[in-house]
């Protein structure tokens, strides 16, 4: 059996039914192509102002996170380091 290990970066708008529709997705994702999606280790990151982050984690049943935060070793949600002259 070979393990395989894709990471994904989705992104979608702060509202419940787009939730719900990404966990029917990834569900239906996971039946057809035999994959399996780890919600364990998956992370739902706001961007800006999101008031509803715990009802959107427990629809997507995930862990909650927040930026600054790495994604596959890049810094995302970092305030820019600009050299100021």
């Amino acid at each position: 059996m070979v393990k395989q290990e894709d990471d994904s970066l989705v992104l979608c708008v702060a509202k419940v039914m787009q939730i719900r529709h990404l966990r029917a997705i990834l569900t239906i994702f996971e039946g057809i192509s035999g994959l399996h999606v780890n919600w364990h280790k998956s992370c739902l990151n706001p961007v800006n102002q999101v008031t509803n982050m715990q009802i959107l984690a427990e629809n997507l049943r995930c862990q909650m996170d927040s930026l600054p935060t790495k994604y596959l070793g890049m810094p995302l949600g970092a305030k820019n380091k600009e050299v100021e002259v």
